[in-house]
């Protein structure tokens, strides 16, 4: 993604978290179905059955790296895709190195465009 389109998706994002309707829901489940993100440590790749694309939302849920827990973010960068595909190889979620626009900006994060330590790779 064009760096030139940053300040319009950040202008975006702002626009809709003033708007959005903030709900409540209580739901009693048993806690052995829930997400429990210290459960490998944070040594688990992404998801390798899902596709992802450029301008994908996607949420952190590692506590280990320099982005917060449960930030979401944007794709706005795939790194080596190109290569591996012309190269006819199959390409795997280790292969590939994803650049993410978090809404927030964070202790960690490095610029991209007219952002402030809002991207991370």
């Amino acid at each position: 993604m064009s760096t030139k389109h940053v300040p319009q998706l950040l202008k975006d994002l702002a626009e809709y978290r003033k708007t959005a309707a903030i709900h409540e829901l209580v739901v009693k489940v048993k806690p052995r179905v829930l997400f429990n993100p210290n459960f490998q440590n944070g040594v688990l790749p992404p998801d390798a059955k899902a596709d992802f694309q450029l301008c994908d939302r996607v949420v952190n849920v590692c506590s280990s790296h320099c982005v917060p827990f449960g930030y979401k973010g944007t794709i706005v960068g795939i790194k080596n895709a190109s290569v591996n595909k012309q190269a006819g190889e199959v390409l795997t979620a280790d292969a590939l190195k994803y650049e993410v626009l978090f809404d927030e900006p964070f202790i960690g994060g490095l610029p991209y465009g007219d952002s402030s330590s809002h991207l991370y790779t």
